[in-house]
């Protein structure tokens, strides 16, 4: 599992030199940016041991730039300086720079600034960190160029507290600065005031106290306390006599949650997001005050985002509490216009979801009929299946990937042939949701339903419908509930903090691909670079894991095992011990995988058409390995040992 820290912080920059991340200036930062609201303040100081061992010190920097400035919201004039990197990590020291553990500088550059433009930088200063002072000034020059005239300039510093001969040198420049202070955090004399604020849209409640300190060798500056649950929780000094308390310790409380992430890799993007809407919004929808305003932006922002990882709009984006439930509530609604002569195309490969919701219509005269598969490599029979779409059929369900035997359907071509029948096309995208790039707009499916869980999210289950179907057809709903699309398809309260989560889950997946190709500058494009990476890697694994499944005598491996067809399949993989003892069961085999910290299905899994047309639905299904781009190589190849070790004992 190393290997998801890996690979959230430190996918390689590509093309970045040494000479760009000296002076990323205004046209090399401007494409990476993104930002869109108020600024905040993040140390980028690399401390990551294992990953710093391999990699130049100045890259790692820039990476950690690229992120900030991708993630930091914006403010015309505010720029931040990170005080000094600390480029040591790891069992070597880095000859570049300040030295943490030797005390002293090495070799090497001086300084180091990055700058964007339109009132947003981040500046580097490298070097003893009693040397600040005296490397400041450059730095601080370059600022000056690349802000508009006469912008109001602000320095936020990493939490040192303490820089009374930079402080000074702010105040004689006429620019004003901002710091955490250390823990301890000293619990001020003032009670605590509470305002709201907005920011980027949303109203935020602040509980804060201000009081005025004496900072040595310096003067007077402000020291603005924020408070949670009674607690103190954050403190900055500023010599800012006119910002507001308020805004300056949201921003900072925000980023300083961000920084730590950079710096350790130990972000919960979803974890996060749920507690945070738990914890500041909880309201119901449509209500005349701040906390259901938020909770209506949060539900816009993730429909915005759930667009971005499926290429559809916004309303065309329904959320319920999974996916099986979705698809009951679209058969029943869909039922509604067919009766006896209809007829509905399910498949054997397909999870039960998508299934039993249209066998329920065989009530009302509606003939499901049956696609079979290849038995030899659990494929989809295209022939058959094109044989039984007719102009009776009104629907076809398939499956983009098989939960069982990691196939991946043809589904493209699927849904032009129910299309040139006249048939709506349903799509279950459970399974391929953390594999591969969901492209609903060129699939041009009617209907694709995901579980986000699957793709490193909450259980919350999401529903794509064609903008005129989700009008057209008509749901069974309240009858307070707004007939608006796609309103009208979300029955009572729904589960908001996990929506909220769903957002974050896309803002991981898109932050994975912006670390894989730095020119990725919308959304879309960042999921794309991201699943582009994701593919690369987890098939590498699945090679590796077929290889070595297929040298285990006695073991059956369901499904395409030709390494020419991977392309055909996800790293999901479904197998059997041959002539199997009490003791080689599917349980059997998970219950001793799971002794030993590998964690496998078995069973059928839901996919019971599919485990009965094998006729191993009786003694016990499948034992089921699936691989995610967090797994390593080191895990497959312990698998296979103890896999080896239990079979043959």
């Amino acid at each position: 599992m190393a290997l998801l820290s890996a690979v959230s912080t430190c996918f390689a920059l590509g093309a970045a030199t040494i000479e760009q991340v000296k002076h990323l200036t205004a046209e090399a930062a401007g494409p990476l940016a993104g930002l869109s609201s108020l600024p905040g303040l993040r140390t980028l100081r690399p401390r990551l041991a294992a990953i710093a061992d391999a990699t130049d010190p100045l890259e790692l920097q820039a990476m950690f730039a690229v992120a900030m400035l991708e993630a930091d919201p914006v403010a015309s004039g505010v720029y931040y300086v990170d005080d000094h990197f600390v480029p040591y990590a790891g069992a070597r020291p880095v000859g570049k720079g300040w030295n943490n553990k030797r005390g002293k500088a090495e070799k090497g550059r001086a300084d180091t600034h990055v700058t964007a433009h339109d009132g947003r930088a981040v500046c580097f200063v490298t070097g003893e960190p009693s040397g600040l002072a005296a490397t400041l000034p450059k730095a601080l020059a370059e600022l000056k160029k690349a802000a508009p005239p006469g912008a109001r300039i602000m320095l936020g510093f990493d939490r040192g507290g303490a820089y009374p001969q930079v402080f000074r040198h702010c105040r004689e420049e006429n620019v004003h600065w901002v710091t955490y202070r250390r823990a301890p955090l000293a619990v001020p004399a003032m009670l605590p005031v509470l305002s709201v604020i907005t920011v980027s849209g949303k109203a935020r409640q602040v509980a804060w106290a201000e009081e005025t300190v004496q900072v040595k060798d310096y003067g007077q500056a402000r020291q603005l306390t924020l408070f949670e649950r009674g607690q103190v929780v954050l403190q900055v000094l500023t010599s800012d006599e006119a910002a507001c308390p308020a805004e300056i310790l949201a921003w900072l409380k925000s980023r300083w949650r961000e920084e730590n992430f950079l710096k350790y890799a130990s972000a919960n993007y979803g974890i996060d997001a749920i507690c945070d809407y738990l914890r500041r919004d909880n309201a119901n929808t449509g209500g005349a005050y701040a906390t259901s305003r938020n909770t209506d932006a949060m539900l816009a922002e993730a429909r915005a985002a759930m667009a971005d990882f499926l290429n559809c709009g916004p309303d065309e984006i329904v959320f319920g509490p999974n996916m099986t439930t979705l698809t009951y509530a679209m058969s029943r609604a869909i039922g509604r216009d067919l009766g006896p002569g209809d007829e509905i195309l399910v498949t054997r490969l397909d999870h039960d979801a998508n299934v039993s919701p249209w066998l329920a219509l065989e009530e009302k005269g509606v003939s499901v009929r049956w696609a079979e598969i290849h038995e030899e490599d659990c494929t989809l029979d295209l022939e058959d299946l094109t044989s039984k779409i007719n102009n009776k059929t009104k629907l076809v369900g398939v499956g983009y990937a098989s939960n069982a035997v990691g196939t991946i359907n043809p589904v493209k071509a699927i849904v032009r042939l129910a299309h040139a029948a006249g048939a709506l096309a349903y799509v279950d995208a459970v399974h391929y949701g953390p594999h591969g790039l969901i492209d609903v707009a060129a699939l041009d499916c009617d209907f694709l339903a995901c579980s986000t869980y699957k793709f490193f999210g909450p259980h919350m289950g999401v529903l794509f419908g064609k903008r005129e179907h989700l009008a057209r057809l008509r749901p069974y709903k309240v009858r307070p509930l707004t007939d608006a699309v796609p309103n009208r398809w979300e029955w009572g309260t729904l589960n908001h903090e996990c929506i909220a989560g769903i957002t974050a889950c896309v803002v991981y997946l898109a932050d994975l691909g912006r670390r894989s190709n730095i020119q990725a500058t919308t959304r879309r494009a960042a999921i794309l670079a991201a699943f582009e990476a994701i593919h690369h890697y987890e098939h590498g694994l699945m090679e590796r894991l077929i290889a070595g499944l297929m040298q285990i005598p006695g073991l059956k491996l369901y499904g395409i095992t030709d390494p020419a067809r991977f392309e055909e399949r996800c790293p999901t993989l479904a197998l059997r011990v041959v002539n199997q003892t009490s003791d080689q069961t599917p349980l059997a085999l998970a219950t001793k995988l799971g002794d030993r910290g590998f964690f496998t299905w078995d069973g059928n899994y839901y996919a019971l058409n599919l485990t009965e047309r094998l006729d191993v639905e009786k003694t016990g299904g499948f034992l089921r390995i699936g691989l995610v781009h967090y797994n390593t190589v080191e895990e497959v190849d312990r698998l296979l040992l103890a896999l080896r070790e239990i079979v043959a004992a």
